[in-house]
């Protein structure tokens, strides 16, 4: 038995289309959203009341769920999300860099959805996004 890993996230690189954009980040996370696969029945042959069954896996649906304080400067995530609505483009997710033995990479392409400018009075400014994945996330280690 060995005892509970616990850490918390505090260093994590983001690259989206060839530019790092960690430093505005406050939140970054792959979902998956895949279905639980569908289970199919047919009539049993044996003469019991039992049936027999297969289960067909759902595609793969993932998303890079992000959260950013706000710059829509020239260079900012927000204008570059907002110019690239619609594109396809690669990204890189490190976790825990910093760390060797715990250093995980997850690499992708998503396409770009613009933000949703503005938002509460005196409040900061915050752009959320949610990029959906061609297919599922390659993991790797450095």
């Amino acid at each position: 038995m060995t005892s509970p890993h616990h850490r918390k996230l505090k260093i994590l690189t983001l690259d989206i289309g060839g530019s790092e954009y960690q430093l505005q980040c406050r939140k970054a996370q792959i979902v998956n959203n895949t279905d639980d696969g569908e289970t199919f029945y047919t009539f049993g042959n044996d003469g019991n009341d039992d049936s027999t069954s297969f289960v067909e896996a759902a595609d793969p649906s993932y998303a890079l769920d992000l959260e950013f304080y706000s710059d829509w400067r020239s260079a900012g995530i927000s204008d570059w999300l907002w110019d690239h609505d619609g594109e396809d483009v690669d990204f890189q997710l490190d976790l825990n860099p910093d760390i060797p033995a715990e250093h995980v990479i997850f690499n992708g392409t998503v396409n770009v959805k613009s933000p949703s400018p503005g938002g509460e009075v005196r409040t900061t400014d915050v752009t959320a996004a949610t990029l959906q994945c061609a297919g599922k996330p390659v993991k790797t280690r450095p």
